[in-house]
């Protein structure tokens, strides 16, 4: 949620603050629910934004003479959504090191040309690719990890990629 005060007029639809700001909501997947006068002199230049995936606000704009600003009044339905959880396999690179890897695949099937001699292209890459992750496994093992998604901004997740002109 974003509140306050903007001294941007936002009634000036060719204003180019207006303009810019308005687009500014639309990349983060913000609206803003003020749609009347917040200054005593005229012209909306208070907001509030919410995600635009949120129920919309109702909000009430009060004069109550404090100050040149209207009081803006609203509720705030939000629940927080339920974590979501994704699980993926995971080797822990960290713990390799180049000296005993190196030394595994010396004593590998990599390292006697009897053993693949024979193979064609496909075969070659398959058998290459087997042994690496069997030495692999020996020394880093794939391990099952399931983990918290953190939420972005507007309940989106991390791992999803947006495409816009943002």
């Amino acid at each position: 949620m974003l509140a306050g005060d903007l001294n941007i007029q936002l009634e000036r639809t060719t204003d180019l603050y207006t303009i810019q700001f308005v687009e500014l909501l639309a990349c983060h997947g913000l609206v803003q629910h003020i749609q009347s006068m917040t200054h005593v002199d005229g012209g909306t230049i208070d907001v509030i934004c919410t995600c635009s995936d949120l129920p919309a606000l109702t909000v009430n704009i009060l004069n109550v003479g404090l100050s040149d600003h209207r009081q803006l009044r609203w509720l705030s339905p939000f629940v927080r959504p339920p974590p979501v959880y994704m699980t993926a396999n995971h080797r822990l690179w960290r713990f390799l090191t180049s000296d005993s890897f190196l030394s595994s695949l010396q004593v590998s099937a990599l390292f006697y040309v009897q053993q693949y001699e024979h193979l064609d292209g496909n075969a070659l890459v398959q058998f290459y690719s087997t042994t690496i992750s069997e030495q692999l496994d020996v020394q880093i093992p794939v391990r099952r990890v399931t983990r918290r998604q953190r939420r972005r901004a507007c309940g989106l997740m991390t791992n999803v990629v947006e495409q816009s002109r943002c």
